[in-house]
């Protein structure tokens, strides 16, 4: 274990975040959500209890940070339908019904906060447009028709 003000082994930080923290989440927007959740409303710095004791704060936060360009960038290098189906992936794996909650993403403008504050202008804009669309999408899905064979009659 390091202490804090040591130099620990930065790669080591952030293999931990992804063993984890990352690991187990099944999709990108999952890891996004996450990784935006450590950044409390207004302040710009990550924060995890357990990897700053670990690791010491400015380790912590510079490996969070990093991960945080890794997973956006990752997720950004999908085509639109591979970004449709995490989407679907991470609204999947909530108790709400995806249609509600992709309408309360929308209406919230949720999707803002998972962008990094190192992504490009031009990043976070193609983000922010997909993600209008993509929830879009997800609310405009069906449930599955019932079985045809059930309605019809024969004669």
């Amino acid at each position: 274990m390091s202490q804090e003000g040591s130099v620990p082994d930065f790669e080591r930080v952030v293999e931990d975040v992804y063993r984890h923290s990352l690991g187990p989440l099944k999709s990108e927007f999952e890891r996004l959500v996450f990784l935006s959740s450590l950044r409390p409303s207004g302040v710009s710095a990550y924060q995890h209890e357990g990897l700053s004791m670990l690791y010491g704060t400015d380790s912590a936060v510079q490996a969070l940070e990093r991960c945080h360009r890794e997973v956006f960038r990752g997720l950004m290098s999908l085509t639109l339908e591979g970004q449709h189906d995490d989407l679907e992936r991470c609204l999947a794996e909530t108790e709400e019904d995806p249609r509600s909650l992709s309408k309360h993403w929308q209406d919230q403008q949720f999707y803002r906060t998972l962008v990094p504050d190192t992504a490009t202008p031009l990043l976070k804009k193609i983000f922010m447009l997909n993600c209008e669309r993509l929830l879009l999408l997800v609310q405009m899905k069906k449930n599955p028709a019932p079985s045809r064979n059930h309605s019809r009659t024969h004669s």
